[in-house]
């Protein structure tokens, strides 16, 4: 029944995507340090917090 809700085909409607670049720029300026992994279709990032010195 959700996936043919309002709100849901409104989203889908709506919806955009980021491209792995722009993925890229926009996550690793917040994650600094982080690295990009590919994943079949799917794009990751890997990031691990520093430790407070």
């Amino acid at each position: 029944m959700f996936r043919t809700s309002r709100p849901w085909l409104d989203h889908l409607a709506s919806d955009s995507y980021l491209s792995r670049r722009e993925f890229e720029r926009v996550y690793g300026a917040t994650f600094r340090g982080a690295h990009f992994q590919q994943l079949g279709y799917a794009h990751g990032l890997v990031w691990r917090k520093q430790a407070n010195t």
